[in-house]
């Protein structure tokens, strides 16, 4: 009995530190970042904080998907992607990283403010029917950041402008939020 009131107890505190529900019921989450940002998570949408090295070269940040993706892994002198090879065709992800290589080229010259929109991103080409890649360096609370996005052939454009204009500063200070990181089963 008294671990029954405790799930009961825990999943209360856990609703409350995730967000709200929309008309349909689904929760929206509110993702903080360590870097001093948040992002609205859609309903189903997954969070995957990482903090990746290779040689001199580190980033840390959060993958938000719509689908299940490894952790992202760090290549020196390119913006941080999402793996292609294991993105759907209706995938979407987005990365938002410190990214401290100096050797990462990212337009535009000088980073972008918020709001953002999915015209400020470089979009780079894509093989037929193959992902596509945005990047994007921006300013949040001080920091400068990188945001890399790749969609799937048949990605819901929708979705993705709406994650993107919800980026904003965190006012939940420079802690890493871990509420809602798992979808609702």
């Amino acid at each position: 009995m008294r671990s029954a009131a405790a799930v009961v107890v825990a999943s209360v505190v856990l609703a409350s530190c995730i967000g709200s529900s929309n008309e349909t019921g689904e929760t929206e989450r509110v993702y903080h970042g360590s870097a001093g940002w948040s992002v609205d998570v859609p309903a189903g949408w997954r969070v995957l904080p990482f903090n990746t090295s290779k040689g001199d070269v580190s980033a840390f940040g959060a993958q938000i998907s719509n689908a299940e993706l490894p952790p992202p892994e760090i290549e020196p002198g390119l913006p941080i992607p999402t793996s292609s090879l294991a993105l759907p065709p209706d995938g979407v992800s987005l990365i938002i990283a410190s990214d401290r290589d100096p050797n990462v080229r990212v337009p535009p010259p000088a980073p972008a403010r918020l709001p953002l929109s999915l015209d400020d991103f470089a979009e780079g080409s894509a093989t037929g029917g193959g992902p596509t890649l945005r990047v994007l360096r921006f300013v949040v609370s001080g920091n400068v950041l990188v945001a890399s996005i790749k969609t799937g052939s048949n990605a819901d454009e929708a979705h993705l402008e709406a994650l993107v204009a919800s980026i904003r500063e965190s006012d939940e200070g420079t802690s890493e939020s871990l509420a809602g990181m798992v979808p609702p089963l």
